[in-house]
């Protein structure tokens, strides 16, 4: 006698034939038959009828193997949020660590200094991927930097744009070029979609002018505030 059953895509293939057994023995199949019609074996039809009978279709549930999720871990799961705070709220040198920002290897000195764990910089990054932590570049801001005077001088601007754009005149902006040894495209790791920002002075030595060129080739001067 062939049955047939309705396709069921949201399960696997065993639950299926788990399913297949369970409804052939309501029609009083014999385990012997039921194991010739599906290919499996007989004490599996003994085991999962029993199974059925005990705990209904929550007996039939697949189980899941290996470890359970958070065993063979170094850190707790309160050591891990007390790292991800400090990688959300600060930087590495607010706890003496010589980094510009939160690296594999300045989060394993953290783990360290913090709770006197070793954990490798690539064991790290697995913590971070976890914590869906990404490599970023910094956005810089200047601690110094004040909002409204900042606002006052894009309002400057603007007013000088449209004076002197309206006469058909070209605006350009005179600054010195910065060198530096080192390099400044540094990552740090933080949530997707959170840029972090590092604090810096921002103190350049600055021309602050503005020239307005003319077509006659005179150069009007504006202090740039």
């Amino acid at each position: 006698m062939k049955t047939i059953e309705p396709a069921n895509t949201a399960k696997t293939y065993p639950q299926m034939i788990r399913d297949r057994v369970i409804n052939l023995h309501r029609r009083n199949f014999s385990a012997l038959i039921i194991a010739f019609m599906l290919l499996v074996s007989v004490p599996a039809v003994c085991r999962w009828v029993e199974r059925y009978e005990l705990a209904g279709e929550e007996g039939l549930a697949a189980k899941k193997h290996g470890r359970p999720v958070g065993t063979g871990r170094m850190l707790s799961p309160g050591q891990e949020e007390d790292i991800k705070k400090c990688l959300l709220n600060s930087e590495p040198t607010k706890f003496g660590l010589n980094y510009s920002g939160w690296s594999g290897k300045a989060v394993s000195e953290l783990i360290k200094q913090r709770f006197n764990i070793d954990v490798a910089a690539r064991t790290v990054g697995d913590y971070l991927k976890r914590w869906d932590f990404t490599p970023q570049r910094h956005v810089k801001k200047a601690y110094e930097q004040n909002p409204e005077k900042v606002k006052q001088w894009f309002e400057y601007y603007e007013d000088i744009k449209r004076r002197v754009m309206s006469n058909g005149y070209q605006i350009y902006f005179a600054d010195e070029s910065g060198i530096r040894t080192e390099d400044h495209k540094t990552r740090s790791c933080a949530p997707k979609r959170q840029t972090p920002t590092i604090e810096s002075s921002g103190k350049r030595l600055k021309l602050n002018i503005i020239s307005a060129i003319y077509p006659s080739g005179f150069m009007k001067y504006y202090p740039g505030g």
